[in-house]
C-alpha cells in the first residue's frame, strides 16, 4: 500500500484500521474511504484515481512486484549519487528553469550556498514573495511527480526503483527512533545503508526531499544558552516545536541546579513540579536528544555539560563530587581549568575559585588550603596541629612522628615531613627522649623542652583530687567559678582549666546570675560514688555501644547512629560527635561502595573501653569569652595572625576568627558575630585600612563594637590602628584617636592593647 504515496496521516489511518494493501484499498471504494477515514470527497476521490491507475498498468505492478521481492536491507538505488540528477532532469524535462534556480539557491543545491528569499528576489528582479510562490510550486511539482512514477527509462524521479528506496528512507526514519531525529543521526544512518559518505552538496538534496515528505526542519532555538543540534520533527500532531522549547529550558534549569548527574525519573519529577502544564516522556526524550549540552550517562541519568555550569562554585561542586574525597584548591583549579580549556572556555583565576567555595554552605574548608563537601558526613575540619593533639589526647603517652604521622594521614592530607617540623617548631609539643615527643601540657615545666622530662597527665581524676584539697583549705562547701579557676591554676601550674572544671565530677556548677554571668561551685565529696557527673565524651561512648549493640550485626548507619546519639547523649554541638567516634577504638567505619554522596556503616567490633582523652575547650559559658577580639578585612590577614600570635604569647585569649572557625562551623556568621563583638569581648581591636572599608564582615564588627562602645557602659572599648594612609575610615569620625601600624610596629601595639587591657 506506500506505493500508493499517500499523506502519512491517510497511511498510518489505514493501517490501524488493518487496510495493508493496494487490494484492500480497491475494496473499500472511494464512498468507503471516506466514511472509513473521515475525510472529503475530493480527498477520497484522488486516492481512488491512484488506485485504478496501478491496477490499470500490469508492468507497473510486475516491476513493482520485483521491487517487493528484495531484501530491505540492500538499497536498490543509490540516492546519494541519484538525486541530482533526477532533480535536474526532471525540472529540464517540464522547462521549470526559473523554478529550479530558486530551489538550488533556497536549499544550497549544487554546492551552492542557502540565500534568503530577498537575497534571491533582488537577482531576479522579483519580490520576496513571489520568490517564495516559486519556490512552494517547485516543491509543490515534486511532490506530485513522486506520487506518479512511470516505467521511463530516462525518468529517474518517477522510476518505481527510485521512488521504492526514497519511500523505504521515509517509512523507516518516521517509524524507528521517535518522532525527532537530529541531522546526525538521519545522515548516519544514510551513510550505513549507502556504504560510503554523503557530502554536504548532497545532503542539500536530501533536506529537500524530507521537506517534500512535510517533515520540520530546526536549526535552533532562540533564546536559550544551551547548543541545540539541528533536527527534524518527522512525525506530525504529536506535539508543537514550542513544547520543546519550554521542556527544554525547564530541563536546563533544573540540571543547572543540581549540577552533577540526574536520574531520569528525578529529572522528570523536577521538570514538572509545580508546573500547569506536564511533558511526557516522548517530548522529555526528544529534548535531551537534540540538547548537545546535555551528557547522557549511565543507568539512564543525566548532567549538564561542564563548561556550561552556572558558575565556578558549581564547577567546584562537580570535580569534589566525581573525585569523592577532598581536594586542595590548587587541584581543584588545575582540573577546572583542563574542562574549560577543552571546551574553548575562559578559565576563571584561582582566588575567584577559592572566594566562592568560602561563601558556598556546599563547601568545608579543612586547614588552610583543602575543600571537601559539606554532605560528606566523615570530613575532618581540624587543622594538622589540632589533629595531633587528638591522637596524644587518644592514646594518651608520648610517641614518635611515625607514629603521628600515620594518625595524621588516615584523615588529612598532610607530608611527613611537616609533621616533624611541627613537633620542632610548635609550642605546643615537647621532645621527651630521642625521637620521642608529647604534650608540653603535660611537662612539670613548659620551659624545660629537655629528654627526660617526668610526664603528668592532667586527667579528671587529678584535677578533682586538687579541687578536692582546696575546698579543705578554705573550709567552705562552696565558692564562685572565678575564684575556683584562680586556685586551680595555681595549684596546678597550668592554664585553661575552666574546660576542664566544668567536667569534673567532684562539683556541680550553678548559675547564680545571667547578666552579667556569675557561676557557682559546690563541692561533692562523694563524686567517685556518684556516676551522674560522667563526662560528655563518657555519655557519647556509652551511648554509642549501647545504641549499636541493639542493631543486627552490631551495625548502623552513620547519619542515624549521629541523630540517636546526639538526642540520647544530650550534645549542644552535633559536630563533637565525629571527633569523639573517631577516638574510639573498638568503632569500625565501613563506606558504602558505588553510593553518591557518601554513605559509612559503623560497626562495634569489641567491648573494649577507651581511656578518655583531652577535652576540646568550650569557653562560651561566662561574661567575657575573650580578652581581646580582633576585627580585620580578609585582605590584611597577615596583620591580624600577627597580632593575635603576640596578644596570645602575653597570656590573652584572643578572637581571631582562624583560629575558632571550628566553634562557628554551622552557627549564622552575622549572628554570631555580632554577639562577639558585643558581648563577648573585654577590649576590641580594629585594623581599619581600605579593604577594611569595603568588607561586609568587617563592617558588621565595626559596628557591633561600636554598639558596645557608644552604650556609655564601656567608653574604652575599641583601640583603632591604621594599617595604611587611608584617608576616611568607615563608621568614625576624623577626630577619633588612633595607632598607626608603621610608627609603633607589632610590639608596640600589643604593649598598647594590654595597657589598655589593664586600664580596664
Amino acid at each position: 500500500m506506500h506505493h500508493l504515496m499517500l499523506a502519512p496521516g491517510v497511511f498510518n489511518a489505514l493501517l490501524s484500521q488493518g487496510y495493508t494493501t493496494v487490494g484492500d484499498v480497491y475494496a473499500l471504494q472511494s464512498e468507503g474511504l471516506t466514511l472509513s477515514l473521515g475525510i472529503e470527497i475530493e480527498e477520497a476521490q484522488s486516492i481512488w484515481d491512484q488506485v485504478l491507475d496501478f491496477l490499470s498498468e500490469p508492468d507497473k505492478w510486475s516491476a513493482i512486484g520485483t521491487v517487493q521481492d528484495q531484501d530491505s536491507r540492500v538499497a536498490v538505488v543509490d540516492l546519494p549519487l541519484t538525486l541530482e540528477s533526477a532533480v535536474d532532469d526532471y525540472f529540464a524535462s517540464i522547462s521549470e528553469y526559473r523554478t529550479l534556480v530558486v530551489l538550488v539557491r533556497r536549499f544550497g543545491l549544487h554546492g551552492e550556498g542557502k540565500y534568503t528569499l530577498e537575497d534571491i528576489g533582488s537577482v531576479l528582479e522579483v519580490t520576496r514573495e513571489r520568490v517564495r510562490q516559486i519556490e512552494t510550486k517547485g516543491l509543490q511539482l515534486l511532490g506530485s511527480a513522486l506520487k506518479q512514477p512511470r516505467l521511463i527509462d530516462d525518468d529517474k524521479l518517477t522510476s518505481p526503483l527510485f521512488l521504492q528506496e526514497l519511500n523505504f528512507l521515509r517509512r523507516t526514519i518516521e517509524k524507528e527512533g521517535g518522532p525527532v531525529r537530529t541531522e546526525d543521526e538521519v545522515f548516519r544512518f544514510l551513510e550505513q545503508r549507502y556504504t560510503h559518505e554523503i557530502d554536504e552538496s548532497q545532503r542539500a538534496y536530501f533536506r529537500l526531499f524530507f521537506t517534500i515528505f512535510g517533515w520540520q526542519n530546526v536549526s535552533n532555538f532562540q533564546n536559550l544558552s544551551v547548543l541545540v543540534r539541528p533536527f527534524w520533527i518527522v512525525r506530525e500532531a504529536e506535539f508543537y516545536k514550542q513544547d520543546l522549547s519550554n521542556a527544554l529550558k525547564r530541563i536546563v534549569t533544573a540540571l543547572s541546579e543540581e549540577c552533577v548527574s540526574v536520574s531520569y525519573f528525578d529529572l522528570k519529577v523536577r521538570v514538572n513540579q509545580r508546573q500547569k502544564t506536564k511533558f511526557g516522556d516522548l517530548v522529555l526524550r526528544s529534548v535531551i536528544k537534540i540538547c548537545a549540552d546535555v551528557e547522557i550517562l549511565e543507568d539512564d541519568s543525566f548532567q549538564l555539560s561542564f563548561h556550561r555550569l552556572r558558575n565556578a562554585q558549581d564547577q567546584a561542586y562537580r570535580v569534589l563530587f566525581e573525585h569523592g574525597e577532598p581536594m586542595k584548591v590548587r587541584e581543584i583549579h588545575r582540573e577546572i581549568s583542563r574542562r574549560l580549556a577543552v571546551a574553548g572556555e575562559s578559565i576563571p583565576v584561582i582566588r575567584t575559585v577559592s572566594n566562592s567555595m568560602a561563601n558556598d554552605s556546599r563547601f568545608l574548608s579543612i586547614g588552610r588550603t583543602a575543600w571537601a563537601l559539606a554532605e560528606w558526613d566523615d570530613i575532618v575540619q581540624g587543622t594538622i596541629v589540632e589533629l595531633m593533639k587528638e591522637y596524644f589526647y587518644r592514646s594518651n603517652k608520648p610517641a614518635s612522628a611515625r607514629e603521628i604521622y600515620a594518625y595524621v594521614k588516615s584523615k588529612r592530607m598532610v607530608k611527613q615531613n611537616s609533621i616533624g617540623a611541627y613537633l620542632v617548631d610548635r609550642d605546643e609539643f615537647v621532645r621527651v627522649g630521642h625521637g620521642v615527643y608529647q604534650l608540653s601540657e603535660w611537662s612539670t615545666d613548659r620551659r624545660r623542652k629537655i629528654p627526660g622530662v617526668k610526664k603528668r597527665i592532667w586527667n579528671q581524676e587529678r584535677i578533682a583530687e586538687q579541687v578536692v584539697q582546696i575546698f579543705d583549705r578554705l573550709q567552705v562547701q562552696e565558692l564562685p567559678m572565678a575564684v575556683l579557676v584562680d586556685e586551680v591554676q595555681a595549684a596546678l601550674g597550668r592554664s585553661q582549666v575552666y574546660t576542664a572544671l566544668q567536667r569534673c565530677p567532684a562539683i556541680r556548677i550553678t548559675v547564680l546570675s545571667e547578666s552579667p554571668r556569675r557561676l557557682k561551685a559546690t563541692l561533692i565529696r562523694n563524686y567517685r560514688e556518684n556516676n551522674d557527673f560522667s563526662t560528655l565524651r563518657e555519655r557519647f561512648q556509652i551511648a554509642v555501644r549501647e545504641i549499636l549493640r541493639k542493631q543486627p550485626d552490631q551495625t548502623l548507619a552513620l547519619s542515624e547512629l549521629k541523630r540517636q546519639v546526639v538526642k540520647r547523649a544530650k550534645m549542644s554541638k552535633p559536630h563533637t560527635f565525629y571527633t569523639y567516634l573517631s577516638e574510639m577504638i573498638d568503632i569500625q567505619k565501613v563506606p558504602v561502595p558505588d553510593v553518591h554522596p557518601k554513605t559509612f556503616m559503623v560497626t562495634l567490633i569489641s567491648d573494649s573501653d577507651v581511656e578518655n582523652g583531652g577535652m576540646i575547650p568550650d569557653k562560651w559559658d561566662r561574661k567575657f569569652t575573650y580578652d581581646v577580639a580582633i576585627s580585620y578585612a580578609g585582605n590584611e590577614r597577615e596583620f591580624a595572625s600577627s597580632l593575635a600570635k603576640s596578644l596570645r604569647e602575653n597570656g590573652l585569649s584572643v578572637f581571631y576568627d582562624r583560629h575558632q572557625l571550628p566553634d562557628l562551623i554551622g552557627r549564622n556568621l552575622v549572628d554570631e558575630l555580632q554577639k562577639i563583638y558585643l558581648e563577648k569581648a573585654r577590649l576590641c581591636v580594629i585594623l581599619a585600612s581600605r579593604a577594611y572599608n569595603h568588607s561586609r564582615y568587617a563592617q558588621i564588627e565595626r559596628q557591633a563594637a561600636q554598639a558596645r562602645q557608644q552604650s556609655g557602659n564601656d567608653p574604652g572599648y575599641i583601640v583603632l590602628v591604621k594599617l595604611d594612609d587611608t584617608a576616611e575610615i568607615t563608621g568614625f569620625l576624623p577626630t577619633v584617636a588612633y595607632l598607626e601600624w608603621h610608627n609603633y610596629g607589632l610590639e608596640g601595639i600589643t604593649g598598647h592593647t594590654i595597657e589598655q587591657l589593664g586600664a580596664k
